[in-house]
């Protein structure tokens, strides 16, 4: 759609936990698979197993000391992403669950909060603005228990690109550097590594 390489790093029913320890995260940290953007998507099957939200303080410099909450864990792995590139560093979009369960446990207040702790990443509210085209016809007439199907999510697709190109659109001196991604070399921007 877009012209660019995407890499799937994921298959459902994974938490932050069970991602941190699948076949998908030595894929996405493997440095064959580098990306100038990664899309998070992650926190509903936190909720549907129980795993702690925890604080935004269990995010620690040393991510190898970030404890097994949903905060630790995500945290762990933005800033494994991070780590993995030498100079300007790349996009990172977190996104928020449309789903009411995920907005009043507390699940997509940690993702926003996370969004706000590190710099170059993006949080993309799908709860504040996709809550109602995703429950809705003709997305939720193509919707398959948790999933979609092909339909529903080319143009779930179609609603992530949009929602990404305001962001990219409407902040265009924090990606001034994205062709040096990966790269030791920076322009002078207001974005910080």
């Amino acid at each position: 759609m877009t012209g660019n390489t995407y890499y799937n790093f994921s298959v459902g029913g994974l938490s932050t936990r069970t991602w941190l320890a699948s076949q998908y995260a030595t894929q996405c940290y493997d440095g064959e698979h580098n990306c100038t953007a990664y899309i998070i998507g992650l926190g509903q099957n936190d909720m549907n197993n129980s795993i702690p939200i925890g604080t935004i303080a269990d995010i620690k410099d040393d991510y190898t000391q970030n404890p097994d909450t949903f905060y630790g864990n995500y945290g762990k792995i933005i800033q494994k992403i991070k780590e993995m590139f030498p100079g300007t560093k790349p996009k990172i979009f977190v996104v928020t669950d449309p789903l009411e369960t995920m907005e009043t446990s507390g699940y997509n207040t940690a993702i926003r909060a996370i969004a706000n702790k590190f710099a170059n990443t993006w949080l993309i509210d799908m709860y504040t603005y996709g809550r109602q085209p995703l429950n809705e016809y003709p997305l939720s007439a193509w919707k398959r228990d948790a999933h979609y199907n092909a339909m529903g999510y080319q143009y779930f697709a179609w609603v992530m690109a949009t929602y990404i190109d305001w962001i990219v659109r409407n902040n265009f001196d924090y990606f001034r550097n994205v062709e040096l991604i990966g790269t030791e070399y920076t322009y002078s921007s207001l974005e910080t590594q």
